[in-house]
């Protein structure tokens, strides 16, 4: 079983440090919002309270049906099931300070994972494309990454009522945007500080984003060079601002300045898989599954003339083995 940190995590420390300012402006937005809708309320005469109640109780009943369907449809991580699992949600939730969640793993081929509350129930979905890739790319410790980084929306309180009523706020434009940004950058920061280690961190986002054949032929150095080019760009810049999910490239320069600021090791680390991710300017070696699943395989030797020895004569053969091995 992996050695994970035992020391709790700073929430305030690890979080984003835009987010926290966002959600600041927020609540003073959230305050006309409140105004607004208790006018409203007077004007109406009640009615948007009775509507507000019919939207909260099909509300429930989604989240019902959803907690139903991942509990009849997943499998659930526990002791007996997928204990590597298992070990790092005890571990992340205890140093966290949150109640530990139901996590299920489903079949779906995306590279994706979600957090959820539902009808009381704090839940993390994982989907089998991810979990796979992670597998197959690296160890099962690179699914802490994964898994720290819902288990950080559970933390936050992202998924909160309270939470909920700041995002009034998000009438101020691009605030709202903005702010989600914010909050997967902190997710991502509070994985990090789950699983304590830059490497285990650099592989998760790579994988997510070039794949695992990739992953272990990318150039770290010329993706953060990438960014920096690619962040001044207009385009990006417009498509950022409207988008709700920061670009995979910027997630990866989040995590590697929260790295250096908390004084942990550069990533430079050989994976039990024969990857490696790379200091600066180093690339990643591919595994070497894959390199021996992508080599040729030479073709036979062509077969010798047998000559058949004289009848009186005693002929010793020596038989050579050739064994094919994967050129990488």
């Amino acid at each position: 079983m992996y050695p994970w940190p035992q020391t709790p995590i700073d929430l305030q420390r690890a979080r984003d440090p835009g987010e926290l300012s966002a959600e600041k402006i927020m609540l003073f937005g959230a305050i006309p919002a409140c105004i607004v809708l208790a006018i409203y309320v007077v004007v109406s005469f009640g009615m948007l309270l009775v509507l507000a109640g019919m939207f909260a109780a099909f509300y429930f009943a989604i989240e019902w049906m959803m907690l139903s369907y991942f509990r009849g449809h997943g499998v659930l991580v526990g002791p007996e099931q997928y204990p590597e699992l298992d070990a790092m949600t005890e571990n992340f939730s205890r140093r966290l300070g949150v109640p530990r969640p139901e996590v299920y793993v489903v079949q779906q081929s995306l590279w994706n994972a979600f957090a959820a509350k539902a009808v009381g129930s704090r839940i993390i979905v994982l989907y089998s494309g991810a979990v796979d890739a992670l597998l197959l790319g690296g160890s099962p410790e690179d699914l802490g990454f994964l898994v720290g980084h819902e288990m950080g929306h559970h933390a936050c309180g992202h998924l909160d009522w309270k939470y909920r009523l700041v995002r009034l706020g998000a009438w101020i434009p691009f605030l709202g945007q903005y702010h989600r940004r914010s909050m997967e950058l902190s997710c991502d920061r509070i994985a990090l500080a789950c699983v304590g280690q830059t490497n285990i961190a650099v592989r998760g986002l790579l994988s997510m984003t070039v794949g695992i054949t990739m992953m272990a032929r990318t150039n770290l150095a010329a993706v953060q060079e990438q960014w920096r080019s690619a962040r001044r760009q207009i385009g990006v810049t417009i498509l950022t601002f409207y988008s709700m999910y920061p670009p995979h490239l910027q997630r990866m320069e989040s995590v590697l300045a929260a790295a250096e600021q908390w004084g942990f090791a550069p990533p430079n680390f050989a994976a039990p898989s024969g990857g490696a991710i790379p200091a600066v300017g180093q690339t990643i070696a591919p595994p070497p599954q894959a390199a021996a699943l992508s080599a040729p395989v030479p073709p036979p030797p062509p077969a010798q003339p047998t000559i058949a020895p004289p009848p009186s004569a005693t002929v010793a053969s020596d038989v050579s083995q050739q064994e094919l091995s994967p050129r990488g």
